[in-house]
């Protein structure tokens, strides 16, 4: 649609050629906004009713910000992601694309728990289902969701929380990947798999008021709707301590030492020193969902290793198959001519040195070689077919005639 022509319909317009960045509402009335692709046109719905339109927003070359106007910011590849495809439900068609892979997968889930595909399509999710690059996971009041990655990573999403995925790749047999995560608001921990162990920079998470860098470690960040954001690490369930870095525009902080934590007020506003949290705080603020992700990663190793067979299964089936459109041959034969029947197996043709039957004419019925018993030779009246005699190079036995 041409969101121009809605102009009566938006409570705020705003045009966005020739901006850097774009100073819109407060962080909360961010969060909670919902992101609509309008053509060339962004639209953003507030819970509040409110409706503002960003004209041309994504016929900018260098992608637009969206800052708060108390200190959150969206980068353009999220508010982008947020948005959704050009061509809501659009999928790609068969033949021209394999179809993607999953990156992980539910492992509990309690309440309502939705997810928006990179098509533009919901989905309610349930144990077990895929989870894909690209998808936006959000729980509802009563939700709350466990989801293991292919690399051993495990997340636990609380309630009204939304994440997006941003990025997920990883190769089991070269043990690479990286992995870019996006918490819009809620309570999200994480117990960090094979990516972060193979790059400090690999596993990145990101919230509206500063990045994270996860390096081999357990921890939670909690991001209610306009509020600072507070990010504590916790010691993993061998005992071993990670580290956690935060950075912002203000600078970086680093947590390394178990129940430590920081908060950030606004992504330009210094990050707080890193302060010590009481064991028994800490566990009555995030014991709860610290533990189910520490419990899937114990799950998330099998897991894993049943999806790859499967995979492997798959692809061995696909390899395995005949091109569209023919037979599949027994195993190490060649299919007949059509209309003939294959010889036995280990058989091509008569015996060797004889030839078959004339066309048109029938053999000795199964189990004989000659003329019945008595009788010297073909019926009265008939003969071998013209010019052709005993096969070449064969006649009786040596020193025998024929039957008396």
């Amino acid at each position: 649609m041409d969101g121009h022509t809605f102009s009566g319909n938006f409570d705020q317009i705003i045009g966005t050629e020739g901006l850097n960045f774009v100073t819109i509402g407060d962080l909360k009335w961010l969060q909670g906004a919902d992101f609509i692709r309008g053509g060339p046109d962004l639209i953003l719905s507030g819970k509040d009713g409110v409706k503002i339109l960003l004209q041309d927003y994504f016929l900018q070359p260098e992608g637009l910000d969206l800052v708060a106007s108390n200190g959150g910011i969206f980068d353009a590849v999220l508010v982008s992601r947020l948005a959704g495809p050009i061509a809501p439900g659009q999928v790609v068609q068969a033949g021209q694309a394999s179809a993607p892979q999953s990156i992980g997968q539910v492992d509990t889930i309690q309440g309502g728990v939705e997810v928006t595909r990179t098509t533009g399509t919901k989905v309610k999710l349930v144990k077990g289902d895929p989870i894909y690059q690209g998808d936006i996971v959000e729980t509802f009041t009563d939700g709350s969701i466990g989801i293991i990655f292919s690399d051993d990573s495990t997340f636990s999403i609380e309630s009204d929380g939304k994440v997006v995925i941003d990025e997920m790749v990883y190769d089991a047999a070269a043990e690479t990947g990286s992995m870019k995560v996006n918490l819009v608001q809620g309570v999200l921990s994480f117990v960090s798999g094979q990516i972060a162990k193979t790059d400090p920079d690999a596993m990145k998470l990101d919230t509206p008021l500063a990045s994270l860098g996860i390096r081999g470690t357990t921890g939670v960040v909690r991001l209610p709707a306009g509020e600072p954001v507070t990010i504590a690490l916790a010691p993993n369930a061998d005992g071993s301590v990670g580290e956690i870095s935060v950075t912002n525009d203000s600078g970086t902080q680093v947590l390394s030492q178990p129940f430590q934590g920081v908060s950030v007020a606004s992504f330009t506003a210094p990050i707080s020193q890193p302060f010590s949290i009481p064991v028994a705080q800490f566990n009555q603020q995030f014991g709860s969902v610290i533990s189910r992700a520490q419990a899937a990663e114990t799950r998330a190793a099998t897991v894993n290793q049943q999806i790859r067979q499967q995979q492997q299964q798959q692809q061995q089936q696909q390899e395995e198959a005949p091109p569209e459109g023919e037979d599949a041959s027994p195993e190490g034969e060649d299919a007949s001519p059509e209309g003939e029947e294959a010889q036995p197996e280990g058989e091509e043709g008569p015996p060797e040195g004889e030839e078959g039957p004339p066309e048109g004419e029938e053999g000795p019925p199964e189990g004989e070689e000659g003329p019945p018993e008595g009788e010297e030779g073909p019926p009265e009246g008939e003969g071998p077919p013209e010019g052709e005699g005993p096969p070449e190079g064969e006649g009786p036995p040596e020193g025998e005639g024929p039957p008396e």
